[in-house]
Order: structure tokens, then sequence, then C-alpha cells
């Protein structure tokens, strides 16, 4: 069974409602993974630093 019926101005409400979820489904998980990104990157950055002090100290 359709959501909307057989009325067509509530299918194309539906539509619509449809297109701005999926809108901000995408936004959202572009902004996820711009900061699972940043947050990789501080710990690889991180990691490097940590190893190449050991380094240094000849550990």
């Amino acid at each position: 069974m359709r959501p909307y019926g057989s009325d067509r101005y509530a299918q194309q409400a539906y539509i619509e409602q449809a297109k701005r979820h999926i809108t901000c489904l995408n936004e959202a998980t572009e902004q996820d993974l711009k900061y699972a990104e940043k947050v990789i990157l501080a710990g690889h950055e991180e990691a490097v630093e940590e190893f190449l002090a050991e380094v240094r100290q000849g550990r």
C-alpha cells in the first residue's frame, strides 16, 4: 500500500519530503566523514610523532 494513497498532491508531498530526507542524510554523512578524517589524521600524526620520538631516543 502506498503511504500517500491515490491523492496526487499527497504523492508529490511525499516525494518532496523523501528528497529532503535523503539530502539531510547525505549532508550528515558528509559531515561525519569529514570529522572522521580529521580524527584519523590527528591520530596518525600523533602516532608518527611518537614513533619518531622513540627512534630519536634510541628505543
